[in-house]
């Protein structure tokens, strides 16, 4: 865990959530949804939305012990939360209910409505 916060520290402060910190495409190949790993273990997984290089919301996680994370009920039931949460939030970019401002930052009214 040390290790995926550090990274975050390094994200935060110095480069950005730069792509090469994240392993994309954990939801569907068009969303949002990504993982950060541990490294070099890579056994634990910490599920998040990435917007943009500046812009990441951080979700659940947990020991990846299968191959899949669709193999394991706990990871699927995080990713599968990551990604309504993600279709919400590009729901309202669309509808321009939230804006993502120049400094990656969010603004603007996010209704979660739905039963997540």
């Amino acid at each position: 865990i040390k290790n995926i916060i550090d990274r975050f520290e390094v994200m935060a402060f110095k480069t950005g959530a730069r792509e090469q910190f994240f392993k994309l495409g954990e939801g569907r190949a068009t969303d949002a949804v990504v993982a950060v790993c541990d490294l070099p273990d890579k056994n634990f997984r910490l599920y998040c939305i990435r917007l943009g290089s500046c812009t990441v919301i951080v979700g659940g996680g947990s020991l990846k012990n299968t191959r899949t994370y669709q193999d394991d009920p706990l990871l699927y039931k995080e990713v599968q939360l990551m990604m309504r949460i993600e279709k919400v939030i590009v729901d309202c970019i669309r509808n321009k209910d939230i804006i993502i401002n120049n400094d990656g930052s969010l603004s603007g009214c996010l209704r979660m409505e739905e039963d997540l």
